[in-house]
């Protein structure tokens, strides 16, 4: 591990650290819109740990996904002492299975994805049976609606805010689109409100 700007990285790390600067955005665009309640909130991916930190600020408890060890390692570094914030080492889907990680940066393990595998377990959202969920936050480099999937009853039951990172070219490795995940989350009777992040995360609210 390296220590940048306060906080622990994997030591071969060079493109997850620009992400820091990012973390205003859960203030300025995504927190005015999970009102009143700011219970618990779902993120993934977890990386090093520093979403999950800034949203344990604002939320009763964070719970955060991450598989890859090098960055659990830094995760739970950068996070002692956040007795709201639980870390599952696992990875989201539409169904429960197995995961192994597949990238080409290995430089910036925040571009890495989840393929078939046995590495670590994929869960749904759902399997949390989770009663109290304000906020769902994904980015996930493609997996994001295949994670919502896995998440409907939750939505259905808590009606959380959606923030998901949409790049056209990590989503079509899991056979879906920008239009397709819009589609079903209009069906799923959610509007979408803007984005931000240079455009690559979007915020959807329920209609209900």
């Amino acid at each position: 591990m390296k220590v940048h700007e306060g906080a622990f990285y994997p030591s071969t790390e060079r493109g997850l650290q620009g992400d820091a600067a990012s973390l205003a955005h859960v203030e300025e665009h995504i927190l005015p819109y999970v009102q009143p309640n700011r219970r618990s909130c779902i993120q993934a991916g977890g990386a090093v740990g520093l979403w999950a930190r800034t949203l344990s600020q604002y939320f009763e408890k964070v719970h955060s996904f991450e598989p890859n060890p090098a960055l659990l390692k830094c995760f739970h570094e950068n996070t002692k002492g956040f007795a709201n914030i639980i870390s599952y080492p696992v990875a989201l889907g539409k169904d429960m299975g197995g995961g192994k990680l597949s990238w080409d940066k290995d430089w910036n393990m925040g571009s890495w994805w989840v393929t078939e595998g046995e590495e670590f377990p994929i869960v749904t959202i759902d399997s949390l049976n989770l009663t109290d969920c304000d906020l769902i936050l994904l980015d996930i480099e493609g997996a994001e609606l295949e994670a919502l999937k896995g998440a409907r009853g939750t939505m259905a039951f808590c009606r959380p805010v959606i923030v998901v990172e949409s790049k056209s070219n990590c989503l079509e490795r899991y056979g879906t689109s920008r239009s397709k995940m819009h589609e079903w989350l209009r069906e799923e009777k959610y509007r979408y409100v803007k984005a931000f992040h240079g455009g690559r995360d979007e915020l959807w609210v329920p209609t209900r």
